[in-house]
């Protein structure tokens, strides 16, 4: 009997470079490196790092280097040497392909313009309708395909369309576009040697199969495209390489809670300059959160920990924020830093310290000491100090569980002595400007580490009692300048903000409800994820008539199927383009027998008839939250408890609208987020 044979695990990673990677490509990249690394048959490593460079229009050379850099610094030169592939290395091949299909009565060209083709396809209810040029001849499409390759005809006037099954419920199966034309569009690797450029679903599968790839792992918004995958490689099963097909497999993307991940607004923000450019320390992308501080082990270690799995989630920010915490306590060296001063005089005899000796690590002896200058007038954080006699004791009462600087309760100086306060310099406003204090020559106490190293954005450091910082690229000796990664856990909860630690560290949306600090359940509204779409489709409910099906976009490459009990109040062409607001963190649910992704917000009068749908603020992209004028939304991640559920029946009932349209609740206008 002979051995099966074996085969080399092969994955790939296939970034288009329009744009920088971000936190969601990391999932990806440690996925497909993650998986060779633990699984390779023969003792290899072999993960591609490939561009799928099809739309010069929208690619650039600086997007391809960032890439290559991103990649690079997450795995590592162990399993990454930096060499790349592409699929414009195969654009030949992959027109010689076309012509196969062409020969074979499997493609065709179509001169229809692009939403002539759209409603070809009919709707998720509805068959697609086929096109008048499907039934042309292969000698006549070969010449037509010759044409859109020559660049003799003009940009958009003419597609490849592949010859499936315009019947079939998979929208991706009614006749997909394989090429389109453009005319005299440089390519950043082939110039403008090509004037037809192909889809991803085509060039995907066949590059697959021309890398031997075995598994080609996708997010899971490509399981619909999985069938399409499929047939392309059958159909061209004599024209490609003699070798196991590859074989897609889906995974959930990672959504991250109040973080842009999509490129299209990421490439928003920079275009605009509302950051400085993608390496902002502020946006999400890789670059911008290794300027910020974090590093590869704290991204291995987040990716590892949410793990693989088919179910889509949002995870909250906090848990990365956590990880990075954990990861930098253990290598980053101590120090102090203020960053809202407070001067501090120390009034009496000099103290007889000049410096204190305090560990570098506090938990890690082998860092050594380090030696902190120590004098009269000194300076601490705004916060440590409670003004109970000012504006600030008017305000608010004293925090409960404050052990820190009142004028009527004595704190020690980190390290050093108990000080007191005796007076209070204030500014014009009564705001404190400098304390006056005592301190006691008795109670002076120390510990001690060491160790450093320098290397901008790999040098970290925790400024004690405020977080873990990275040093920034654009420090100079005269002007440091520190980005801070994540703040510490603060032991009580009473920042002037109410975010306990300031920082992420106020977790959200439990399966049990979303709570406030201290336990107490988020107001009814505050729970609810409003959220922006625009109706691609509506069609009446095959099995109701009084429902109506609808298909939503709401935000890049993001689309849901929600079942609306509408079919009374309005018709489904009315629907068609109209933009709308939905609850997007419903558990879904299956209404006559389909499932439901959400519920379509409106509105009823008074008489408790229906008053219509509510619409979108201007200016909102599908995809876009709402909130609730001067509320902390604490959105549950999914309503689907017994008490998240009434939670939302209470809300609905309460949502209004005022005379002149705007949404509210018991006062509060509905807007955009942020």
């Amino acid at each position: 009997m002979k051995p099966t044979p074996t085969f080399p695990l092969v994955t790939r990673f296939p970034p288009e470079p329009n744009g920088y990677l971000h936190l969601g490509h990391a999932k990806s990249i440690l996925i497909n490196f993650g998986l060779n690394q633990q699984h390779s048959h023969d003792g290899t490593l072999r993960t591609n790092v490939r561009f799928d460079d099809t739309n010069p229009v929208k690619e650039s050379e600086e997007f391809a280097k960032s890439i290559i850099e991103d990649v690079s610094w997450l795995v590592g030169p162990d399993y990454f040497d930096g060499k790349t592939t592409s699929t414009s290395q195969h654009f030949n091949y992959l027109e010689e392909c076309a012509e196969y299909l062409i020969s074979q009565s499997l493609a065709y060209v179509d001169k229809s313009d692009k939403e002539t083709i759209r409603e070809m396809r009919g709707t998720l209810t509805k068959p697609g309708v086929p096109s008048p040029y499907r039934d042309t001849s292969p000698s006549e499409n070969l010449e037509l395909f010759k044409k859109m390759k020559s660049g003799s005809v003009p940009t958009g006037s003419m597609v490849l369309r592949l010859k499936i099954d315009m019947n079939s419920p998979n929208m991706n199966l009614r006749d997909p576009v394989a090429y389109r034309v453009l005319t005299d569009t440089p390519h950043q690797s082939t110039g403008v040697s090509h004037n037809i450029y192909p889809m991803y679903d085509f060039s995907h599968p066949v590059v697959d199969a021309l890398e031997k790839i075995s598994q080609s792992l996708c997010t899971l918004e490509f399981e619909g495209h999985r069938p399409l995958y499929e047939w392309v490689l059958t159909k061209l099963s004599p024209f490609l390489p003699s070798y196991p097909p590859p074989t897609q497999m889906e995974f959930s993307r990672l959504n991250l809670k109040y973080t842009v991940l999509s490129k299209r607004k990421l490439i928003q923000l920079v275009e605009t300059k509302t950051v400085a450019g993608w390496d902002d320390p502020r946006l999400p992308t890789l670059s911008g959160v290794r300027r910020r501080g974090f590093t590869p082990s704290t991204l291995h270690t987040f990716c590892s920990r949410i793990g693989v799995s088919k179910v889509d989630s949002v995870i909250d920010f906090g848990d990365l924020e956590n990880v990075a915490r954990d990861d930098m306590d253990k290598t980053a060296p101590r120090g102090f830093v203020v960053t809202s001063p407070l001067k501090v005089t120390l009034t009496g005899p000099p103290p007889s310290h000049t410096s204190i000796s305090i560990p570098t690590h506090p938990k890690d002896p082998s860092f050594g000491d380090r030696d902190v200058p120590f004098s009269s007038s000194l300076y601490v954080e705004r916060s440590d100090f409670f003004d109970v006699a000012g504006p600030e004791g008017k305000d608010s009462p004293l925090p409960k569980g404050f052990n820190r600087l009142t004028t009527t309760q004595s704190a020690r100086l980190r390290n050093a002595y108990v000080i007191t306060v005796k007076d209070v310099v204030r500014d014009e406003d009564g705001n404190p400007t400098e304390l006056i204090c005592e301190y006691d020559p008795e109670t002076f106490g120390g510990v001690t580490p060491e160790g450093q190293k320098r290397d901008p954005s790999s040098l970290h450091f925790q400024f004690e009692r405020q977080g873990y910082y990275a040093l920034d690229k654009e420090s100079t000796p005269d002007n440091l300048v520190f980005n801070r990664v994540v703040t510490l856990k603060d032991a009580w909860s009473g920042g002037k903000d109410g975010k306990q630690g300031g920082g992420g560290e106020r977790r959200r949306g439990n399966n049990a409800g979303a709570s406030k600090g201290g336990g107490e359940v988020a107001p009814d509204h505050a729970r609810v994820r409003i959220t922006t779409a625009r109706v691609v489709s509506a069609e009446p409910h095959p099995e109701s008539d009084k429902l109506l099906v609808t298909k939503v976009e709401c935000g890049e490459d993001e689309t849901r199927t929600i079942v609306a009990g509408l079919a009374a109040h309005v018709s489904p062409s009315s629907l068609e383009g109209v933009g709308v607001l939905f609850c997007s963190n419903l558990k879904p649910a299956r209404v006559a027998g389909m499932e439901s992704n959400g519920m379509l917000l409106g509105v009823s009068k008074e008489d408790g008839s229906f008053g219509g749908l509510l619409s979108p603020p201007d200016g909102a992209d599908p995809g876009s939250h709402l909130s609730f004028q001067g509320v902390d939304m604490e959105y549950d991640e999914m309503m689907k408890s017994k008490g998240a559920v009434k939670a939302f029946e209470r809300f609905i009932k309460e949502l209004k609208t005022d005379v002149g349209g705007v949404v509210n609740f018991e006062g509060k206008v509905l807007e955009l987020d942020g």
